[in-house]
């Protein structure tokens, strides 16, 4: 997953819900750290970008929660 093919399947309107977003965006992390080493920047900014959407995320969630 990238993303590209998240941009893009947003666009498509291919997200029901935001959940089905969320798991997109997670797998995405997800190979991140699968396949690069530790050393890897695109490791590091990965682990950042992961830490700035879950922050985020979070926040939007309980606003969409509450109404």
């Amino acid at each position: 997953m990238d993303l590209t093919t998240i941009k893009r399947k947003f666009l498509l309107g291919m997200y029901s819900q935001y959940r089905q977003f969320d798991q997109d965006m997670q797998l995405m992390f997800d190979n991140a750290l699968l396949f690069n080493t530790n050393n890897a920047p695109i490791l590091a900014q990965a682990r950042q970008l992961q830490q700035f959407y879950r922050l985020g995320y979070g926040e939007i969630v309980t606003r969409v929660e509450r109404g």
